[in-house]
């Protein structure tokens, strides 16, 4: 079993006050309508859901995420999300800074592990792209987030 682990960040600026986005973002429903690969969602109270994705199937492999994630709320400034069970370990902060009354800048920081019975060879492979659909999966959270929030969605970043 090789350990996958990955770090990124993405960044969006959505066009609505910072309230407003702190709670759309502090609403897990919401994450979860802006989720497209969810096939099972469960909230399990106000801070802990459990969620499980579509089976990916690349490289000859398969592999269905599935984890339960812990919230936790600074508001009006910060959501962080960590698993607490499953197949998938997740660490993830969601940072809110107003940029003017009714612009919000998001930056979401994600760590994310996983095993898979492959070689290290291999695993660097997956590494590569799961890194690659995982920043694109949450930028398109935001995106997303964005354009219901308002119609004035305009800066993108992936570092």
């Amino acid at each position: 079993m090789q350990e996958i682990k990955l770090s990124y960040e993405v960044q969006h600026t959505i066009g609505a006050p910072l309230a407003e986005v702190y709670t759309f973002f502090s609403d897990m429903h919401n994450l979860r309508d802006c989720t497209a690969d969810v096939v099972d969602f469960e909230e399990v109270d106000k801070q802990t859901s459990k969620w499980r994705l579509e089976t990916k199937r690349e490289l000859g492999m398969q592999f269905t995420p599935e984890y339960t994630l812990r919230y936790d709320y600074e508001p009006n400034s910060e959501v962080s999300w960590r698993s607490i069970d499953g197949n998938v370990c997740i660490d993830a902060k969601l940072k809110l800074v107003s940029m003017d009354e009714q612009v919000t800048h998001v930056t979401v920081r994600e760590d994310v592990s996983f095993k898979l019975p492959v070689s290290a060879i291999m695993a660097k492979i997956v590494k590569t792209v799961a890194l690659i659909e995982t920043r694109k999966g949450m930028l398109d959270v935001l995106k997303i987030a964005g354009k219901r929030l308002s119609n004035n969605t305009q800066l993108d970043s992936i570092t």
